[in-house]
């Protein structure tokens, strides 16, 4: 399962963007809600197909922000991170 994280600096926050999944992946996996997550981890949490409308309204072409991407490789699976567009 792939999450994204992000950590906005200026509001000293980290936030976890997870994909949602169906209720027929309970028959395989453990499914959790966004306020699972939250509450397992201690940050704000919210889904994947929310990311792209998060970046455009908090870090637009008119808010003047520098976005970081982490570009490298895991230290334990030895796989390169992928760049989210």
């Amino acid at each position: 399962m792939d999450c994204y994280g992000l950590v906005d600096f200026n509001k000293e926050k980290a936030i976890l963007f997870v994909p949602r999944m169906d209720n027929m992946m309970k028959i395989w996996m453990t499914v959790m809600s966004s306020e699972d997550y939250a509450t397992k981890y201690e940050l704000e949490v919210k889904y994947i197909d929310e990311l792209q409308e998060y970046m455009s309204t908090n870090f637009g072409a008119s808010s003047n922000t520098t976005v970081f991407v982490n570009r490298g490789v895991n230290s334990d699976s030895k796989l390169q991170t992928q760049i989210p567009e």
